[in-house]
């Protein structure tokens, strides 16, 4: 697949692109107008770690250790994915606040992009895979908080403030620098995957 300076995959009409995942959020959505507070008293439930006020998938869906990330899903699936779980696709502001953390990290990681722990072609190490890896809880790739491979690994879907899908988080085959938690790729109309 050829990729555009953007870092977006480029697709034709009919074609297929295989990392397009997602993470699935529990709790009433974010808005710009309400910046995520972290000092929310109720629990997650396991598997899930604060984001705000939400609780955010660890990992990619099927947000299963030992499992690849779903790839190739497009915006209606992954929306509908959630739904079967009583959950519902993270915000574009939900997924920032989960990335940034309480301190607005650049990357998940901190300030530095960390070589050798992101699964993404700039970080060396890991990150020379030809495919996403599986979940795994000893990931260095983690937030502080907990969260594990939004860093690389599969693009992700969420819903921005147009209620359309949005991309976050780069993927296993691109730079570091479309891994930093304010980087957004706007999908565009139509974007068929496998």
């Amino acid at each position: 697949v050829c990729r555009p300076m953007s870092g977006y995959p480029v697709v034709g009409e009919g074609e297929a692109v295989a990392d397009l995942g997602f993470r699935c959020c529990r709790g009433a959505p974010v808005g710009p107008l309400a910046p995520p507070a972290f000092d929310s008293p109720s629990p997650c439930a396991e598997g899930t770690v604060r984001a705000g006020t939400v609780c955010i998938d660890v990992f990619e869906h099927p947000n299963t250790e030992g499992r690849p990330p779903t790839g190739g899903v497009d915006w209606e699936g992954a929306q509908a994915m959630c739904r079967a779980r009583g959950r519902r696709v993270c915000t574009d502001d939900e997924w920032t606040a989960a990335c940034e953390g309480p301190t607005h990290r650049r990357w998940p990681t901190g300030d530095v992009f960390p070589a050798n722990l992101c699964h993404v072609n700039g970080g060396g190490g890991e990150g020379t895979a030809v495919e996403p890896r599986i979940a795994d809880l000893a990931s260095a790739c983690r937030t502080p908080e907990g969260a594990i491979d939004m860093a690389g690994n599969v693009w992700e879907w969420v819903q921005g403030l147009d209620g359309a899908g949005v991309l976050r988080g780069g993927d296993w085959d691109l730079a570091a620098g479309l891994a930093q938690c304010r980087v957004r790729t706007p999908a565009p109309p139509g974007l068929s995957v496998r």
